[in-house]
């Protein structure tokens, strides 16, 4: 386990450590889609406008070593919401901090009247810890989308209740 991490809602002075940790833990393209979802989420907020979105990052020693966030789509069932930008510094895996942000997440989307966390993931080899990762935590297989990335990679859904 881990030591002493807390986990507190992003800022946007951590918008670059958060894009680099993504980089990190997955890949360029992803970071770059993580870019511009946080410049949005941040323009939003800066004019109050409620995005749907809500991020958080886990430190350990004031050092960003995980984010994890919710994302409802307002086109969606009102009781769901999905996990949004859930990744750990590689330096920091297999330490007890995913599983944390998991808790604390699901506590976050309980408190914010949500029953059900699904999670997009992919069915390439690069995203397999991650999907073994989840299974651990509870969810399950809900969806599957075919060719979805280059008509090549499946995105996969992951459901779990809360």
């Amino acid at each position: 386990m881990a030591g002493a991490v807390t986990i507190n809602p992003m800022n946007s002075s951590e918008i670059a450590d958060a894009i680099d940790l993504i980089a990190r833990a997955m890949n360029q393209a992803e970071a770059d889609w993580a870019k511009k979802a946080f410049n949005y989420y941040f323009a939003c907020e800066h004019k109050g406008i409620d995005s749907t979105r809500n991020y958080y990052v886990a430190l350990s020693n004031n050092k960003l070593c995980g984010l994890v966030g919710l994302h409802q789509f307002r086109w969606g069932p009102p009781e769901n919401v999905w996990l949004s930008w859930f990744a750990v510094h590689p330096d920091y895996q297999r330490k007890g901090i995913g599983a944390q942000m998991i808790n604390y997440i699901q506590v976050q989307a309980e408190k914010q009247g949500y029953n059900k966390l699904l999670v997009e993931t992919y069915g390439s080899e690069e995203f397999s810890v991650a999907r073994s990762f989840y299974a651990k935590q509870g969810f399950t297989p809900t969806g599957k989308i075919e060719r979805y990335i280059d008509d090549k990679v499946a995105m996969l859904v992951y459901g779990k209740r809360l």
